[in-house]
């Protein structure tokens, strides 16, 4: 006992009655005879010793040993983790006392606390990984009920506190439930992970593109303790596919409208020729030639249009840039149409036009897209009897626009949502260019087009430009 490495002190009626050198320096009782001392010194608190002997005495009663990890006291005051155990001396004879084998383990404590602070940081780094990415991450119980759901799953999907335990087949809408439910869940029931693209809906019942992932979870012995998930959404890649495919699509036809308009050109000058020089070598032809003739320059004259937004669309465009005051240019789109609007019996108002807000742009090409959408308005206008359109110049932000209303019959959803398609036209006669040229313009210029339209509302379009860093703010938004 006295060369021994581990601690060892005897207690008879819950006093020290010897122990080892071991013992003595472990407590810090070298040198200090403990003899006789309650064994209560040995303990940070009565309510500790208390406790202690609760557990050891039932033990000890039965001859069983009393074995646990805990803290104690040093005489100095300070804490000391050991393995504690404690045997009877005599089952026979409890009165004989109790053995307590004590070693020290507090190293071992000092590193299992620092790998417990590790592990805690690593768990809440995780955590804060897991809360901070927009993809939806889950974990599952083995009958696939949603057991976790990281903020972005819970915000994306639109749950707060679920009615009743979501399982991962619940986030797919019913088709894909049908697709591939059941693929799914012969993955997870043999323990595989499984894969792929599905269509999930959020509790609103709005459906969204998404990639979904599983993977199982086992405990050490194999059984499956259940999965992990991510759903992530595809929504924004779905749509810049969809606009990558529509911009290959535009260049494809942007070259084919290129040939055409070629082809196109020659023979349509010499028509145009042709047509000229007749009337000089023509005689008694009459009226009848005339007019004939006349509608024949006419059609030239309407191909020659369309030949010419042909190459505008399929060609590029070099800006001429320079300074301008805005209402220099739109006051002249305006003017170009005031007659033809007291023609159809419109009534064409402007607003802000004298505002000295500024714009380095293109002054030929940006007057062409305030004309063709006044063009358009004035269309859309001349079948109401009270037919009206107002073209408004103001500041917004550090934005210049001009908004051109009408109070026409307006345009359906659909109709809205293909207004810059290439040959897309709603009128009986038209190439469909028009607005496709006005938002090539406008895109070179860094501005963007708004509309606001809706059957039997009219339709308010809003040409947004960046306004000069400085110029003076035009009116207040007008009121609608």
């Amino acid at each position: 006992m006295q060369n021994a490495s581990l601690g060892i002190v005897f207690t008879r009626d819950r006093r020290i009655t010897r122990y080892n050198p071991k013992f003595a320096e472990m407590y810090g009782y070298v040198g200090h005879d403990i003899v006789g001392m309650p064994a209560r010194v040995l303990y940070r608190s009565d309510e500790e010793y208390e406790a202690l002997g609760e557990v050891a005495a039932p033990l000890l009663s039965q001859g069983k040993p009393f074995q646990r990890e805990l803290y104690m006291r040093r005489r100095d005051g300070s804490d000391l983790w050991v393995n504690l155990i404690g045997y009877l001396l005599n089952f026979g004879d409890p009165r004989q006392g109790t053995i307590w084998v004590a070693e020290d383990r507090s190293a071992v404590k000092l590193e299992e606390d620092a790998l417990q602070r590790s592990l805690g940081r690593a768990e809440r780094l995780l955590a804060s990984v897991v809360d901070s990415t927009e993809d939806c991450i889950f974990t599952t119980d083995p009958g696939g009920r949603i057991v976790t759901l990281n903020q972005a799953g819970w915000r994306r999907l639109g749950y707060e506190a679920p009615d009743q335990p979501l399982s991962y087949l619940d986030v797919l809408d019913e088709s894909d439930r049908r697709r591939v439910g059941p693929e799914i869940q012969n993955a997870v029931d043999e323990g595989r992970s499984w894969r792929g693209s599905v269509s999930a809906v959020t509790r609103a019942g709005e459906s969204f593109p998404a990639h979904l992932a599983l993977a199982c979870i086992f405990e050490p012995e194999g059984r499956t303790l259940g999965a992990v998930g991510t759903l992530r959404d595809l929504t924004e890649l779905v749509v810049a596919q969809q606009r990558l495919i529509e911009r290959e699509r535009l260049a494809s036809l942007g070259e084919m409208a290129a040939v055409v308009a070629h082809e196109l050109r020659n023979p349509l000058g010499a028509i145009k020729m042709a047509a000229q020089f007749l009337p000089s070598r023509s005689e008694g032809g009459g009226p009848i030639a005339v007019e004939m003739l006349a509608s024949i320059r006419d059609g030239v004259g309407e191909i020659e249009h369309i030949v010419t937004d042909l190459l505008d669309y399929a060609r590029g465009m070099q800006l001429d840039r320079q300074e301008y005051r805005l209402g220099e240019i739109v006051g002249p789109a305006v003017d170009a149409y005031a007659d033809q609007a007291r023609g159809r019996g419109v009534a064409l108002v402007t607003s802000g036009l004298e505002s000295p807000l500024a714009i380095v742009a293109d002054g030929q090409r940006l007057r062409r897209v305030f004309t063709n959408v006044i063009s358009n308005a004035l269309e859309a206008a001349q079948h109401r009897p009270d037919g009206r359109v107002e073209v408004a110049l103001y500041a917004r932000g550090a934005d210049a626009i001009v908004e051109i209303t009408d109070n026409g019959e307006g345009m359906s959803a659909d109709a809205r949502g293909k207004v810059f398609h290439p040959f897309f036209t709603t009128k009986p006669t038209g190439t469909g260019l028009g607005l496709v040229i006005v938002k090539k313009i406008m895109d070179l210029h860094g501005g963007h087009i708004e509309i606001d339209s809706a059957p039997g509302r009219g339709t308010s379009v809003r040409l947004v430009i960046p306004a000069l860093a400085g110029s003076a703010p035009g009116p207040a938004i007008p009121a609608r």
